[in-house]
């Protein structure tokens, strides 16, 4: 996946992990697709030392309780999860929501991740806040994570190495025009 700043593209060396962009001949309507098995796509280098990181993807899970992407060196992660779960963790602080989130529905997921002030946006609507721990957003980012690995399809993937809570409204809003 090709890094429009032209500085840190995704890729995937091995056949076997690559998620999957085309189909007879034709690329997939829902974007790249991810297994949920061994899938991955991971930047050649670190994206970001410090936090804050805003992250927004446009996606549509096939299951629950998968990772959506996470940073190598810290362990920050964003998921999907079920009845109990949806939203990110960094380092061992889980912020958790009974939210539902239903496979096979798109959703625009927004993190903005921040020392002391983390929040969790679905489709718009603050779903989750609080302290996201001390560990920065570091090292490689990995695209579909390592273990707990994305199931679903992915459109679109928006990252910031600062914090864009000032223009999250607009940037949410050219994405919901779009799709």
């Amino acid at each position: 996946w090709y890094d429009q700043a032209g500085s840190n593209n995704a890729v995937q060396e091995t056949d076997a992990n690559q998620p999957k962009i085309a189909e007879n001949g034709a690329l997939l309507a829902d974007g790249i697709d991810f297994d949920g098995v061994n899938d991955e796509l991971r930047t050649s280098t670190n994206i970001a030392s410090s936090q804050p990181v805003t992250v927004m993807s446009v996606t549509k899970p096939d299951a629950v309780n998968k990772r959506i992407f996470e940073s190598i060196t810290n362990s920050v992660r964003a998921f999907y999860g079920g009845s109990s779960q949806t939203g990110m963790n960094a380092g061992n602080t889980l912020l958790g929501s009974t939210n539902e989130v239903s496979t096979n529905t798109e959703y625009l997921q927004t993190h903005l991740f921040n020392t002391t002030n983390s929040k969790v946006f679905l489709n718009n609507v603050e779903r989750i806040s609080g302290d996201a721990g001390s560990n920065a957003f570091a090292g490689n980012f990995s695209l579909g994570g390592r273990s707990a690995v994305f199931d679903g399809s992915m459109k679109e993937l928006i990252l910031y190495t600062s914090d864009q809570s000032a223009n999250r409204f607009k940037i949410e809003s050219n994405i919901n025009n779009y799709y």
